[in-house]
């Protein structure tokens, strides 16, 4: 049975409860044949308050009561339930009618920039749903679950910064989590000063506090590592509960000049995955405590095994994920009484009308909890289910296609039972897939010097392909808090061991900037696994160096041909009495050292030399070359600084701007090409070309010119061809002017591009009048289009049809045409010439470049 608790405690250590996903239904779930599973409640509303509201409807007060708690769905006595209002995508709370809220008796607890906390009355959920203009979804607040002396301290190289007197003095390192249980004890115990600021961000505000309530004991662990590592910080203890109380968390260590921010704790479903903030989800405040110079240091999560992640594949036609090609089943096994907590989101984000559901089977094949979230009424794409086992054994995770126009890649992250098949690659959480936030794996302290990582902890990439994590860090440490367990485990460990040795360099380094302390932290860690960073190690386990170099990369960017670029390079001692500088070495051209300050320095404890280096092309072209930092640092010697340039092409682009859209029928005035030759070589032409490819691999159209000019005009005719290159639905199309000079040799311009519009139907199409009696007029706005099929049926499937034929000479006109007395006889004859009958129709119509739209289908009603 300890085993079994261990277990549970290292996959809860870091997850994240997205409980505005859970949603448990009866033991039977019923499929509604070919129109798939049978869905309730109204579409602007998450699924669980759908049933809360009808359940306190028709069951009453006390069913509902018990339906919530079960849910951990927050309801105070006056029967209002906590709740998130979401305005439009890409709209602040602004948008939403806050006036009309409070009219239904909604309480506004808090908001972010972009959501608003509120309490709603059970009974109106619907309406307000309904009516209050500016929301697009209302669902429950995003609701988290958490994820001796530490062997890290030694393990890293903090033992040493503590002995030459660095420990943490003058950094403010923040610990936000869900929970802080044992505070005293463990303040009583030595292992938490204290001095120790108790900050509780659940309320209205962030208020003082002692914490003598809480039962979770996750941010005390997570404190005590970071004591441990840098026992001179001042430490800010602070709770939150849900994304919006991160952000007034956030907000506070803004204010009260936090340096380091450690978040052992994950949010699922509030994104993608791909670092995107979204209604104040927790990316955002990471990203925001970032510009604002604060470290965020988040765990990676412990997700290694639990995660699925696929694109939704239909092999046999039922609707629902082949997961192979005969199964449709993701399984896991679960102890009897096991909570089963499952969340997946697809690649429809901020907001969907793409829905897919996510199912729950038993043993026996019969569908026991489900999550059938409307998406039809924007909501974002995201499903959650919990369902309490019933039996030790194996159950089954299914993905069912509701309603979407394709096939989306998905994500499903299971929180307390590893998932059979599984995939660990881009199992990161968030916000540890934040650009913010320095995302830490973690390595068994046993297995420090070799690894492997945990095999639970969280990799990499993020689904934008960004590397994830950025560093390692020990776990299984020894843990007063979580003596019980033998040690803490997981990726929550790892962070707050991070976040002390970030403390250790600041207060050695306090002018570090936010990105060299990042960088510190990163380029001192020692490479596992393959060479380089990879999206399992990161830049390798975390080690407390004696020399740091800022920066270690130097990219030069563009510069003219024999012109110059100047950086600087500082060298610091962070760590030893005494720091020996050798002889930088000495670059490859075009780059050169100057102003070298270092070579031969001896640099006492905190001290500091700078060098330059010169970037100076005499041709055009990539270089890349690097320098060496000799030092007596025992652990990393030499250091080494890569430098990249480029010499400046000579040809400047200068029309049209990047991303101006143009359509085909843009023929007065055509669009000029311009740009300058930079330099003092001649050119004898010049080559335009374009491209659907920025690497131009193909060149569709060609144009040349002389040496002598710097601009080129196209003809209607190669407008027409440029117009196609991106196909017929539109699209970019890449430029570039090549150079050549009289020995044969070329040089080429940088790339600009411009967006070719999608075509268009017409526009505003009317038939007027009607009437039998009279003769009707045809007229639209024509949307750059010159030919036209006016379709015309007896019904919308057009048993009986007819067409009228019509061209056009100004493409951005306006189109009228009276119809003759045979073709308004012939379009009634459709309907038999009955009046009151409806006619169907709509408009096709080919632009200037012969692409193809259509109107909607549009109908009217025949009168005497």
């Amino acid at each position: 049975m300890i085993i079994r608790t261990a277990r549970l405690l290292r996959r809860s250590i870091l997850s994240v409860l997205v409980l505005s996903m859970v949603c448990f239904l009866p033991l039977a779930v019923s499929l509604a044949g070919e129109g798939g599973p049978l869905k309730k409640g109204h579409p602007k509303l998450e699924s669980a308050l759908s049933e809360l509201q009808e359940r306190y409807l028709s069951q009453g007060k006390g069913q509902s009561q018990e339906f919530a708690r079960r849910r951990d769905l927050r309801i105070d006595n006056h029967d209002n339930v906590l709740v998130f209002i979401l305005p439009q995508a890409g709209k602040t709370r602004d948008s939403i009618d806050v006036q009309a809220l409070r009219g239904y008796g909604v309480e506004i607890v808090k908001s972010g920039e972009a959501v608003l906390k509120a309490k709603v009355p059970i009974m109106m959920l619907d309406v307000i749903a309904e009516r209050v203009k500016g929301i697009s979804f209302i669902k429950l607040p995003d609701r988290p679950l958490p994820l001796y002396v530490s062997q890290g301290v030694n393990l890293t190289g903090a033992s040493s910064y503590q002995f030459s007197g660095y420990t943490g003095q003058g950094a403010k390192v923040a610990i936000i989590d869900l929970g802080f249980s044992g505070v005293t004890a463990a303040i009583n115990a030595g292992e938490l000063p204290a001095s120790a600021i108790l900050i509780d961000c659940t309320g209205t505000e962030c208020v003082g506090t002692d914490f003598a309530s809480d039962l979770e004991v996750h941010g005390t662990a997570c404190a005590e590592i970071v004591y441990d590592m840098a026992p001179g910080a001042e430490l800010f203890l602070i709770k939150v509960d849900d994304e919006i109380d991160l952000v007034h968390a956030k907000d506070f260590c803004i204010a009260n000049g936090i340096n380091i921010i450690t978040h052992s704790v994950g949010w699922f479903n509030t994104n993608f995955y791909d670092g995107t903030c979204y209604f104040d989800n927790a990316v955002c405040s990471a990203d925001h405590a970032y510009r604002n110079g604060i470290l965020w240091v988040n765990a990676a999560g412990n997700e290694g095994l639990s995660h699925y992640e696929a694109l939704f594949t239909d092999l046999d036609g039922d609707l629902f994920h082949n997961v192979t090609d005969t199964s449709n089943f993701i399984a896991l096994n679960a102890f009897e009484g096991d909570i089963i907590v499952a969340a997946m989101t697809w690649d429809a984000w901020p907001a969907t009308d793409q829905d897919y559901d996510l199912y729950l089977y038993d043993v026996t094949g019969t569908p026991v909890a489900a999550s059938l979230s409307w998406q039809w009424g924007g909501g974002p794409p995201s499903e959650g289910l919990a369902y309490r086992a019933t039996y030790f054994g194996p159950y089954y995770l299914a993905v069912y296609k509701y309603h979407t126009a394709g096939n989306y890649r998905f994500k499903i992250f299971s929180y307390y039972h590893d998932l059979d098949p599984h995939v660990a690659s881009s199992s990161i959480g968030s916000p540890a897939d934040a650009r913010g936030a320095l995302a830490v794996a973690a390595i068994d302290w046993r297995n420090w010097q070799t690894g492997p990582q945990e095999d639970f902890s969280s990799q990499g990439p993020t689904t934008d392909g960004r590397l994830k994590p950025d560093v390692s860090a020990p776990d299984w440490v020894s843990s007063f808090t979580y003596a019980v367990y033998g040690g803490f485990p997981g990726t929550s460990a790892a962070s707050p061991h991070v976040a002390g040795a970030a403390a250790l360099i600041l207060s050695n380094a306090p002018d570090l900037t936010v990105a060299q302390l990042w960088d510190a932290v990163t380029s001192m860690a020692i490479d596992m696994g393959s060479p380089g960073p990879d999206p399992v190690y990161g830049y390798g386990r975390l080690n407390l160096y004696t020399i740091y170099v800022s920066p270690l990369s130097i990219n030069f960017g563009e510069v003219l041909v024999e012109a110059v670029s100047d950086q600087v390079v500082t060298v610091y001692n962070i760590g030893a009495d005494s720091l020996e500088i050798g002889a930088i070495g000495a670059p490859m051209a075009p780059f050169q050292v100057l102003a070298d300050d270092c070579s031969g320095r001896s640099l006492p404890l905190g001290g500091s030399c700078t060098f330059g280096v010169r970037f100076s092309p005499s041709a055009y072209g990539d270089f890349s070359t690097s320098l060496e930092v000799p030092s007596n640092d025992p652990y990393r010697n030499p250091v080494t600084v890569v430098l990249n340039g480029v010499g400046r092409h000579e040809i400047a682009l200068t029309s049209p701007s990047f991303g101006a859209g143009f359509a085909p029928c843009s023929l007065d005035p055509l669009p000029t090409f311009w740009w300058n030759a930079v330099g003092s070589q001649f050119f004898s032409s010049y080559e335009l070309q374009f491209s659907a490819d920025p690497g131009f691999s193909t060149v569709p159209v060609k144009l040349w010119a002389a040496g002598n000019v710097a601009q080129k005009s196209v003809t209607p005719g190669l407008w027409r061809k440029v117009s196609l290159i991106p196909g017929r639905e539109g699209g970019p199309v890449y430029w570039r002017v090549v150079g050549a000079r009289s020995d044969g040799t070329q040089a080429e311009s940088d790339v600009r591009w411009f967006l070719i519009e999608s075509p268009q139907s017409v526009g505003d199409a009317t038939i007027s009048p009607t009437s039998k009696s009279l003769l009707p007029t045809l007229s639209w706005q024509n949307n750059c289009n010159v030919k036209f099929k006016v379709r015309f049926g007896s019904d919308p499937a057009f048993s009986r049809r007819r067409t009228l034929y019509y061209t056009a000479s100004d493409p951005n006109g306006w189109f009228g045409a009276e119809l003759s007395q045979d073709q308004w006889l012939s379009i009634r004859n459709l309907v038999a010439d009955e009046e009151w009958s409806t006619i169907y129709w709509y408009v096709e119509s080919w632009d200037t470049a012969n692409r193809y739209s259509s109107s909607s289908l549009m109908d009217f009603v025949l009168t005497e």
